[in-house]
């Protein structure tokens, strides 16, 4: 969803200014990423170690983390950077383009490399197809379709997601590669449906427009709060979340959701500038 709909906003305004894209994509998306990673870490390294991990071995293996930038869900921002990077690159020959999107896809699928950096571009690869889709068919995404006819995608969605079985861009796992783009793009074109026929008078229509507009903000703050959860957990309730098997997902995912909405004006007021916001807006506007 998220790496398509990166391109089909650019597909939507047709920007071809390289360079913007370079500076935009360092400050959103680097940015947030040194700087929360980095905080995060250490505030790894502290709970672990207040809990009796071995210092030197706990502050190598999250420094490790900061050097590869990846570490928890922090490991989508490298790879949306680097795809965004490479699918711009050939942007203005569509030939070369595509076949180079292509080339890419095909290598980051199959290559059996395990080495952390290395991997963070092969998942880059894997990406630079979606973002391909998003660019070249974005019209398909931003018109309404028929009821019918996305019943009918609804099924075909189905049916192969449980042929492919769990999918993991993280993890690299994707199985049947076909497979995994047309679950991708199908599942992403129906939530773009739902979307543009949600009533922008509905309460529900607010709360997700609100955590989209933010989204990036989650994806760098979640990631503490899950801790700190767990931490009162262990301390007060005794561990009680993890004997709750699923239910500790589901009760865990509205915890995040409560602390992060009550958080997010602090967020937007104070730490705004980590992720670039006020740097991204004067280069739109001097572009425009």
């Amino acid at each position: 969803l998220f790496f398509i709909t990166t391109r089909v906003l650019y597909g939507i305004k047709r920007e071809k200014n390289l360079k913007f894209n370079w500076r935009q994509k360092v400050i959103t998306l680097l940015v947030p990423l040194i700087l929360c990673n980095t905080v995060y870490q250490i505030f790894i390294s502290i709970l672990k170690i207040i809990g009796g991990a071995p210092v030197k071995k706990t502050i190598i293996s999250n420094l490790q983390m900061v050097l590869y930038l990846g570490g928890s869900a922090m490991w989508f921002l490298p790879v949306m950077f680097f795809a965004s990077m490479f699918f711009l690159i050939t942007i203005k020959n569509q030939k070369l383009n595509i076949s180079v999107t292509i080339l890419m896809c095909i290598i980051g699928l199959f290559a059996s490399i395990h080495v952390t950096i290395i991997e963070t571009i092969l998942k880059a690869f894997v990406a630079t197809a979606f973002i391909g889709i998003g660019f070249y068919l974005f019209p398909l995404f931003i018109n309404k379709i028929r009821i019918k006819y996305l019943v009918i995608l609804f099924f075909i969605n189905m049916v192969l997601i449980f042929e492919n079985g769990m999918v993991s861009i993280a993890d690299r796992i994707y199985h049947n590669p076909i497979f995994y783009y047309i679950n991708g793009s199908i599942g992403t074109l129906l939530i773009y449906q739902v979307a543009m026929n949600m009533k922008k008078k509905n309460c529900f229509y607010r709360f997700f427009r609100y955590w989209g507009k933010n989204s990036i903000k989650i994806l760098c703050f979640h990631g503490f709060i899950i801790q700190i959860i767990r931490l009162i957990d262990y301390q007060l309730l005794k561990n009680m979340l993890p004997h709750l098997k699923k239910m500790e997902g589901i009760i865990m995912t509205l915890l995040v959701m409560v602390a992060l909405t009550v958080m997010m004006p602090l967020i937007n007021k104070f730490l705004n500038w980590t992720f670039g916001m006020k740097n991204c807006k004067r280069s739109i506007d001097k572009n425009d």
